[in-house]
C-alpha cells in the first residue's frame, strides 16, 4: 500500500502499525515505512510528515543495498508523500526541500536531466515560500540548487538573478562567513553570462574583505593568492591590462612572504575546497564550451555539480581516480593528447588534464592532492614549453600552464617552487 492508494484502512492493520511503532526495539526500516503509510491514512496530519521521514530513511539505507531504479521508485514515493505534507506541519519547507533534493539527485545520476531539473524547480518554490514563512536554514538549499542547475544548463543569467536572490536573504546574517560559496558562485555565473565588469566589483569586494582580515590571520594568505590569480584573468578579458598586472604583483608579494614564512597559521580543509574551486574557475577558458551541451558549473565545489556531469568531467580526463593514467581508454582527453600532432592542440589538451586531475586531487583527497596530481601539471607546462619553443604564439600557453601549476604547487605548500613557476609566468607575461 502507497500514499497512492484509497479506501479504508483494516482495523486490525492498524493495530499492526501501532504496535509496530511503540514496540520495546526499533523497527526495520522497511517495516517503519509500511505502518507511516497506513497510518498516514488514517491521520494525514499526524503522520504524513513521519512517512517522509521513514521513506527518506530507507532510501538511505536499503537504498544503497538496491539497484538505482529500485531507489528512484522509493524516492518517487518519497517526492509524492512530501507534497502531500499538510501546511501547518512545522518546518515542512525544509522537509519539502530535503525530499524533492534525494529524488533530484537521482535523477540527475540516471542522466534524466530535465526531470532533475524541475524538481529543483519545484525545490526553489517550496524554498521561497518557506522562507517567506519564516523559516531558515537548510531550507535555503532550495533556491542553491536551482541556481546551480540553470548554470549547468548554460542559462546563466538566470543562475545569477537566483544566486542574487539568495545572497539578499542570507548575507546580512552571515556571521561565519559562510556565503563566500555562494558569492564565488554568483561571480563565475557572471562571468560566464559575460557580465564581466559586475564579476570583477563581486571580487574585488571579497578581496577588499580578505585584505582586512589578513592583517589579524583572519583568512589564508594561499587562499588570497588564489583569489587574485582568477582576479588577474578577469581584469585581462576586461581589457584592464594595468590593472590586471598589479593584481599579479600583489599575487607575487604574498607568493614571497609565502615562500619566506609560510602559512601564519593552520587553516582547516576548506582551503583545499577552495583551492580546487579557483583553479578551475581561473582556467574556464580552457573548457571550450559545446553549445546545447551541459558542463559543470565552475565556480563551485564538484559535490555541488550534478552527479552524471561530475562523472563526466572525470571520466573524460583519462586518468584513474588516483592521478595514474588509465590504459585502453581511446577518445580521452589524455589519449587525444598523446595523438595530437598539432603542439597547440596537444598543450591545450595536456592543460585541461591537469586542470581535471587537480580539481578531482583537491576535493577528494585532500591534503593528499599532490602527489597524484602533480605530474598531470609537469606534463602541462612541458607540452607548453615545447609549443613556446617551436611557434611564435606560443608563450600565452606557458604563462597560463606555469600558473595552473603555481596554484597546485602554492596549495600544496610547496611555496620556494611555486615562487619559482610564477616569476617564469611573470617574465613571460
Amino acid at each position: 500500500m502507497t500514499i497512492a492508494d484509497r479506501g479504508t484502512v483494516d482495523y486490525e492493520l492498524e493495530m499492526w502499525a501501532r504496535t509496530v511503532l511503540i514496540g520495546s526495539s526499533e523497527p526495520r526500516p522497511y517495516d517503519k515505512v509500511r505502518a507511516y503509510r497506513i497510518l498516514a491514512r488514517v491521520n494525514p496530519h499526524a503522520y504524513q510528515a513521519h512517512l517522509v521521514k521513514a521513506l527518506l530513511e530507507l532510501s538511505y539505507r536499503d537504498g544503497r543495498r538496491s539497484s538505482a531504479p529500485g531507489r528512484l521508485t522509493l524516492l518517487e514515493e518519497t517526492a509524492t508523500a512530501v507534497r502531500a505534507v499538510p501546511a501547518g506541519e512545522q518546518r515542512r519547507g525544509e522537509l519539502v526541500v530535503h525530499a524533492l533534493g534525494a529524488y533530484q539527485r537521482d535523477l540527475y545520476a540516471l542522466g534524466r536531466r530535465a526531470e532533475g531539473l524541475a524538481v529543483r524547480a519545484e525545490m526553489a518554490t517550496a524554498s521561497r515560500l518557506a522562507l517567506a514563512a519564516g523559516e531558515r536554514g537548510w531550507v535555503e538549499w532550495g533556491l542553491r540548487a536551482w541556481a546551480h542547475g540553470l548554470a549547468e544548463e548554460g542559462r546563466h543569467d538566470e543562475a545569477a538573478a537566483v544566486l542574487t536572490e539568495l545572497l539578499d536573504i542570507t548575507l546580512p546574517e552571515d556571521s561565519w562567513g559562510t556565503t563566500v560559496w555562494d558569492r564565488l558562485a554568483l561571480i563565475a555565473a557572471l562571468e560566464a553570462a559575460g557580465r564581466t565588469g559586475e564579476a570583477i566589483t563581486g571580487l574585488s569586494t571579497l578581496l577588499d574583505e580578505d585584505r582586512v582580515k589578513m592583517a589579524t590571520d583572519r583568512t589564508s594568505l594561499s587562499g588570497v593568492f588564489h583569489t587574485l590569480i582568477w582576479h588577474a584573468r578577469l581584469l585581462d578579458r576586461a581589457g584592464r591590462r594595468d590593472d590586471a598586472v598589479a593584481a599579479r604583483h600583489e599575487a607575487l608579494g604574498l607568493l614571497r612572504r609565502l615562500a619566506t614564512t609560510g602559512e601564519p597559521k593552520n587553516w582547516s580543509g576548506g582551503q583545499y575546497s577552495s583551492a580546487g574551486v579557483l583553479l578551475a574557475v581561473q582556467a574556464r577558458d580552457a573548457e571550450p564550451h559545446t553549445a546545447g551541451r551541459p558542463r559543470p558549473a565552475l565556480g563551485l565545489d564538484p559535490t555541488d555539480w550534478s552527479p552524471d556531469l561530475r562523472e563526466r568531467y572525470f571520466d573524460e580526463s583519462g586518468l584513474t581516480r588516483c592521478g595514474a593514467p588509465a590504459v585502453d581508454r581511446p577518445g580521452t582527453l589524455l589519449d587525444r593528447a598523446r595523438r595530437a600532432p598539432d603542439l597547440a592542440e596537444r598543450a591545450a589538451l595536456r592543460r585541461r588534464v591537469a586542470i581535471r586531475t587537480g580539481v578531482y586531487g583537491l576535493w577528494h583527497h585532500g591534503h593528499r592532492f599532490l602527489e597524484p596530481a602533480l605530474p598531470a601539471f609537469h606534463d602541462s607546462v612541458d607540452a607548453a614549453r615545447q609549443l613556446h619553443t617551436h611557434a611564435p604564439g606560443g608563450r600565452p600557453a606557458l604563462v597560463h600552464a606555469l600558473t595552473d601549476r603555481t596554484m597546485i604547487l602554492t596549495a600544496g605548500r610547496r611555496h620556494t617552487e611555486a615562487l619559482d613557476d610564477y616569476q617564469e609566468a611573470l617574465s613571460l607575461a
